[in-house]
């Protein structure tokens, strides 16, 4: 699991490009999902590169995880 949710903006697509499919990349912790990263995991999820999903570790406490996605091939 890679955690970057306190590492400055940007770093998230750092961390994509060095993950396997299969990894998780923690973006935000908290009681809902903000942080310098949110945005970066939502294009990411658009542009199917990820998906995104969420992690419950206590009353008002979740992860928010991207999880990398082998790419599809084209035809």
């Amino acid at each position: 699991m890679i955690d970057i949710t306190e590492q400055r903006k940007g770093a998230f697509w750092t961390a994509l490009h060095e993950a396997q499919p299969g990894d998780n990349i923690v973006y935000a912790r908290g009681s809902s999902c903000t942080g310098v990263h949110r945005h970066d995991a939502t294009q990411a999820s658009d542009e199917g590169l990820v998906s995104l999903v969420q992690k419950r570790n206590g009353p008002s406490d979740f992860s928010y995880i991207a999880q990398k996605i082998k790419p599809r091939k084209i035809k």
